[in-house]
């Protein structure tokens, strides 16, 4: 939370040569997961993406069904950032069915880690309509989360529809001033 990545980089692979002797595959899949993350942050995709690969595979393996769907749209992140936005489609995909199929129920979890990024991957493929669509799903899961709505104005600009984007654009301006965002 400082930003001292390197710091945290070096500390979570110390970590990790002790977690693999005491066999704590939960420590292990988390410290797998932070070090994609920390990789992420720094912008080296590649090693983040080989983290977040060995996180999936230990998830897997514990049979951690909601972080297996939280490493799967960890990929997905990290597709979309490095603009293949394709395959970021195909991780968000797996990881949602992962789940549906494994008994997550997104909307009790209050959920936003497949429809909204979904649609914020169509938004950039500008296709409008399917991110509409995403969004809308997004929204009924969390009615609250005001950048998901944000992101729906957004994709409303994209279909030129200007009153109805800035309409949204005003709603939530209050709470992120109160906010001091």
């Amino acid at each position: 939370s400082q930003n001292r990545f390197d710091e945290s980089l070096e500390h979570f692979k110390a970590a990790l040569s002790y977690l693999s002797r005491l066999d704590d595959k939960e420590a292990e899949g988390k410290s797998w997961a932070w070090l994609s993350f920390l990789y992420a942050a720094k912008g080296n995709y590649d090693s983040s993406f080989e983290y977040a690969s060995q996180s999936l595979d230990i998830r897997k393996q514990m049979s951690d069904h909601v972080c297996v769907a939280a490493s799967y749209a960890n990929i997905g992140y990290l597709y979309k950032s490095a603009g293949d936005y394709s395959d970021a489609l195909d991780y968000y995909r797996m990881g949602k069915q992962y789940g549906v199929a494994h008994g997550i129920n997104y909307g009790n979890a209050n959920w936003n880690y497949f429809d909204e990024p979904i649609g914020a991957v169509y938004q950039l493929m500008n296709d409008p309509d399917s991110s509409l669509y995403y969004l809308r799903q997004a929204i009924e899961i969390d009615p609250k989360n005001q950048m998901t709505k944000i992101a729906f104005g957004e994709t409303l600009l994209l279909k030129k529809q200007y009153d109805s984007a800035l309409s949204i654009f005003i709603k939530p301006i209050d709470h992120f001033t109160k906010e001091n965002d």
